[in-house]
């Protein structure tokens, strides 16, 4: 019986066959007859196996020949992975399982040059590229020169991350390297660009900190979620473009299951309503990612209950700290709490008196923010310890303020122009701004001859205009000396990203935004 005789299902039988039978069949034909092999080769080989018992050996020596070296002195596919990959043997046939063509794949015509660009090309490094080939094996199922180029390229080039940038973004997500620029690269960068308006540089930043987003569809996926945060919550383009920019993970949320029940627990159950809710989303969009039951509402509870805020004073310490609900309870608020009521003697209530002042102070180190600052207050402004937590009690921003940038320089000033006046209350004015406040009232003083007419306190607490009137001067003159302090003080102390002075007049921050320390 020729091919012509044979059905689809019997052509295509000699492909599925064991690897054991296609050697058989292959010794059948070289032994029989031409007419015979051609014929009856494969009932041959079935019952040559059968009569000689050498299935299991043959069936392994093709398994061999799959393992053998790929060309001269070459290595194996699982010995490459392993080896040359740095996968280890156990990764290696994780690997090999997950994506069972690596087994046909040539070491030195395919791998090795697939893996000699991850290495280079996409300056992942050996570490990283076994990373990324551990994570997402099919990378090396692509063209270097279709695929996986283009894509690299793409990111840093187009893009704009470099390589470097580049890197770390394939490291965190190295699927990107099967995309197409065309069909899925690009659509997504110009939606984040120009549709969202985060321009290059903020989509750069979007994509490096979540590079997943880039497998998700425009209508279907990002889209949708933008317009939620534009029809719920109100939130315009810029407002939504912050909120991606610092949680972009925001993207790969299900409005329905995720996003939705974030907003009702915080706009209703909390009752913020959509106002408050869309405060808190802005300031920590990481709520939209939590669970309500396992995450929020403990939190809640905890401040509510546990640290006895009550239901009004917990809404009120996570809308001026909404970065409180990111915080474990256990390692985090709970040894806050801690040392405030027992290290600091301050007790519960002084502790939830500071809180309530500072809730930021729930974010902050102990070792590295808190405690250090208790230490200055009580040894180089000479408070002693109780000193120093009656000081925090009464001025619970001071635990806010950077010692080498706002609290130091502050009492220097004050010291030398009020030398007469206690540390302890001259370091209380330090949520005052000693550029915009301080330094030119002083200045004004001593211009109009008037230096030591006041305490330092009474100079301090006097609006603008109160002030004007006492000195004799104009708004203007005063507004012009505040700009000349300020303008001075930026050129000489350059404030870090998110501190500095606060504006012309007005008191430094204090509360904070942040967990972080404040300038000024």
């Amino acid at each position: 019986m020729g091919l012509q005789g044979l059905t689809s299902r019997q052509t295509f039988a000699p492909m599925v066959v064991a690897p054991g039978l296609r050697v058989a069949h292959c010794v059948a034909r070289a032994l029989l007859p031409g007419p015979i092999s051609r014929g009856w080769g494969w009932g041959w080989g079935r019952a040559f196996l059968g009569a000689a018992g050498h299935a299991r050996v043959l069936s392994r020596g093709v398994s061999d020949e799959l393992h053998a070296p790929d060309g001269a002195g070459g290595a194996t596919v699982i010995q490459f992975l392993a080896e040359e990959a740095g996968l280890g043997r156990a990764g290696a046939l994780k690997a090999k399982d997950r994506v069972p063509r690596l087994h046909n794949y040539s070491v030195e015509g395919k791998l090795a040059p697939r893996l000699k660009f991850l290495v280079e090309e996409a300056g992942l490094g050996r570490p990283g590229a076994a990373k990324a080939i551990a994570r997402w094996p099919r990378v090396l199922g692509y063209s270097v020169r279709k695929t996986l180029a283009p894509a690299a390229s793409f990111l840093a080039e187009d893009l704009g991350l470099g390589k470097d940038g580049a890197a770390k973004a394939i490291a965190g997500w190295p699927n990107v390297l099967g995309l197409s620029v065309d069909d899925n690269l690009a659509p997504k960068v110009r939606y984040l660009v120009e549709e969202l308006g985060l321009g290059r540089d903020g989509a750069a930043k979007v994509i490096t900190r979540f590079p997943n987003l880039l497998s998700y569809s425009v209508e279907n996926n990002l889209a949708p979620k933008v317009r939620y945060l534009a029809e719920e919550l109100g939130l315009r383009r810029a407002g939504a473009a912050k909120v991606i920019t610092k949680f972009p993970s925001l993207l790969g949320l299900s409005v329905q299951d995720n996003i939705a029940p974030k907003v009702r627990y915080l706009a209703e159950e909390l009752g913020l309503g959509r106002a408050g809710a869309m405060k808190v989303i802005i300031q920590c969009p990481q709520v939209l990612g939590m669970s309500v039951e396992q995450n929020l509402a403990p939190k809640v509870r905890y401040l509510a209950e546990e640290l006895g805020l009550g239901s009004a004073g917990a809404v009120k310490v996570i809308t001026k700290f909404p970065s409180v609900l990111n915080y474990s309870v256990e390692n985090n608020i709970a040894p806050k709490v801690r040392y405030l009521a027992k290290e600091l003697g301050l007790g519960r209530a002084g502790a939830v008196k500071v809180i309530t002042g500072l809730p930021s102070v729930l974010g902050m180190s102990v070792e590295d923010n808190i405690a250090p600052k208790v230490r200055y207050l009580a040894e180089e402004v000479g408070a002693g310890r109780e000193g120093a937590a009656d000081l925090i009690l009464q001025r619970p921003t001071l635990l806010g303020y950077s010692i080498e940038r706002k609290l130091r320089p502050t009492l220097r000033f004050l010291v030398e122009h009020f030398p007469d006046t206690n540390a302890a209350k001259l370091v209380s004015l330090a949520n005052y701004s000693l550029a915009g406040r301080l330094v030119p009232r002083v200045r004004l003083l001593q211009r109009h001859g008037q230096a030591g007419r006041f305490a330092a306190s009474s100079m301090a607490v006097f609006t603008p205009a109160t002030f004007c009137k006492f000195v004799g001067i104009t708004i203007e003159e005063y507004d012009a000396e505040v700009a000349a302090c300020v303008r001075e003080h930026a050129e000489i102390h350059p404030s870090p990203e998110g501190g500095g002075e606060a504006g012309a007049g007005g008191e430094g921050g204090g509360a904070g935004a942040g967990a972080g320390e404040i300038d000024g």
